[in-house]
């Protein structure tokens, strides 16, 4: 009698492992290519933003008001960025009232996060009718834009 060398389950078990191995193999290939399609230096930013996000804790509302009211966000080359000793000592007197001023009556903080790599605060000052942004990454909060509130009310 010829037997064949393989039992017909031992063959459907051998097939089922065979497949399974191909379908493992194709999904880490898969994966590989979405990985690494992606530029090394893209994942290694990333990854450094992630561990470098400021905490939210370290966002002082006050302090950063102060520091755009001041005009230190303005660029070296801006007519209104103040360049001698009494015009830097007169913006920051400035910045400082109007910023207790402004902030004595409230304000509202803002925070989100974009994935963990980065947070954007609004901080919104009713009192001076505007909305601060700021972006927190890579260990430190840089000043985006201030809006004007529109005014809702309808007389």
């Amino acid at each position: 009698e010829n037997q064949p060398f393989i039992a017909e389950e031992q063959n459907k078990q051998l097939l089922q492992l065979a497949l399974s191995l191909v379908a493992v193999a194709v999904a880490v290939k898969l994966l590989a290519a979405a990985l690494f399609g992606l530029p090394l230096f893209a994942v290694l930013i990333l990854f450094y933003a992630c561990q470098t996000v400021p905490s939210n804790s370290s966002f002082n509302a006050k302090k950063e008001l102060k520091r755009v009211l001041r005009g230190d966000n303005l660029p070296a080359d801006s007519p209104d960025k103040p360049r001698t000793w009494l015009e830097q000592t007169v913006a920051n007197v400035k910045a400082t009232v109007a910023t207790e001023i402004s902030t004595s009556l409230g304000y509202e903080l803002t925070l989100m996060s974009l994935g963990g790599f980065a947070t954007i605060a609004c901080v919104r000052v009713p009192a001076a009718q505007v909305d601060c942004y700021w972006l927190g990454a890579f260990g430190r909060w840089q000043y985006i834009t201030m809006k004007e509130i529109q005014d809702t009310k309808q007389d």
